[in-house]
């Protein structure tokens, strides 16, 4: 079992991990002087639940070919957005998202359900951020999961029901 090996940049856990192997996530740092940057790691498969239960707010990094979660990734700024001022709101609109992947899911024979997600929050001062990814199913492909993406995107949008807003 190999050590989890940590970097700064991108191309560089990338380049480690198509050598050495192992699943490469990434944490987004602490820092507001820098929001929305990370730092990556590659972690064995034997020691992902441990690194996974010290880096709260972690999510894995997609790579072309091979499977993938499905990840929905849901936030806007408070000042457009001022109805996810109201976490409980916001919550309710993930949960639209997971209902829709369901029953899109379900009219092609997939059965999954509201339990076959998770939703990790990054907290922000001014912006509402939920990240929607599936613990209980995986795509083939990480461009399948893009398609269905783009389609549940395409049906949510139609919907009035749905809480739009423009940046």
């Amino acid at each position: 079992v190999a050590p989890t090996a940590y970097f700064r940049k991108l191309a560089a856990a990338l380049e480690y991990q198509s050598r050495r192997g192992g699943l490469l996530m990434s944490q987004e740092l602490s820092n507001p002087a820098y929001p929305g940057k990370r730092e990556y790691f590659v972690v064995h498969p034997a020691n992902i639940l441990d690194w996974v239960a010290q880096h709260p707010y972690c999510c894995g990094v997609l790579r072309d070919g091979g499977p993938c979660s499905f990840f929905a990734d849901l936030d806007g700024g408070l000042a457009e957005a001022p109805l996810f001022r109201d976490a409980a709101f916001g919550i309710a609109e993930a949960w639209k998202v997971v209902d829709e992947v369901v029953a899109v899911l379900a009219e092609w024979g997939v059965t999954v359900g509201r339990g076959d997600f998770r939703f990790d929050r990054t907290p922000r001062a001014n912006k509402f951020s939920i990240h929607v990814l599936s613990d209980g199913f995986y795509f083939e492909t990480e461009w399948l999961a893009r398609q269905v993406g783009r389609y549940v995107y395409s049906r949510l949008y139609a919907r009035a029901d749905v809480y739009h807003f423009v940046f």
